[in-house]
């Protein structure tokens, strides 16, 4: 079976920065048998929204996690002192997700309300776009389609969800390449039709 991306974006009810006790249960869900590897940070353009993606062997193992007998108190401790959160999963990546997963800074782009042919008529070239002119700073990415798992807090958007991931040695080598006459933007035509919004930020991951 193929290997299944977890996504999530959560913000807190007080403070800026996660409690202990929630740093404590991500370390947990980051340790469950079954996760390869798991990654959280805050937003750069938005330090009080935080994502992780955990990196799970197979649904199987996602399901085998929700029906374990300490996933009730696991989720209960988790969502306590959280004001909104968001879940997301992803079964068919195209790519290899390690490259922008373990790349300094990783950027987000999630298309809402895309059209059925939007990942492999408009999302995939891009990629490949941009990939096949070596930028400098971008070491690769992925995309996929992402099923909606969760919304609390927040209003769901319309599908198809899609999303996009790129690899950057920092947030302002992406924005170097950003711009009119340069790669994205000599590209970006594929993106910027076939959807209904975007949402895009970038994130520091750590490895937990």
């Amino acid at each position: 079976m193929s290997e299944l991306l977890e996504f999530s974006t959560i913000t807190l009810k007080e403070g800026s920065s996660p409690p202990q006790s929630l740093l404590n249960d991500l370390k947990t869900l980051a340790s469950t048998p079954g996760v390869i590897a798991f990654y959280f940070g805050p937003q750069l353009e938005n330090p009080d929204k935080y994502t992780w993606v955990a990196r799970w062997t197979s649904q199987a193992a996602l399901d085998d996690f929700h029906s374990s007998p300490d996933f009730a108190d696991w989720a209960a401790s988790y969502v306590a002192p959280l004001a909104t959160f968001t879940v997301l999963t992803c079964a068919a990546v195209h790519g290899d997700a390690t490259v922008p997963l373990e790349a300094p800074c990783t950027e987000f782009l999630f298309s809402y309300g895309a059209d059925e042919d939007y990942l492999d008529a408009r999302l995939d070239p891009f990629l490949k776009s941009v990939s096949d002119a070596k930028l400098p700073g971008m070491g690769g990415g992925i995309t996929g389609e992402l099923t909606p798992v969760n919304y609390v807090g927040v209003e769901q958007p319309e599908p198809k969800i899609a999303i996009l991931l790129l690899g950057w040695t920092s947030l302002a080598d992406h924005q170097a390449q950003r711009g009119e006459g340069k790669v994205i933007d000599k590209h970006i035509h594929y993106i910027r039709s076939g959807r209904k919004s975007v949402e895009l930020f970038h994130v520091n991951l750590q490895k937990l």
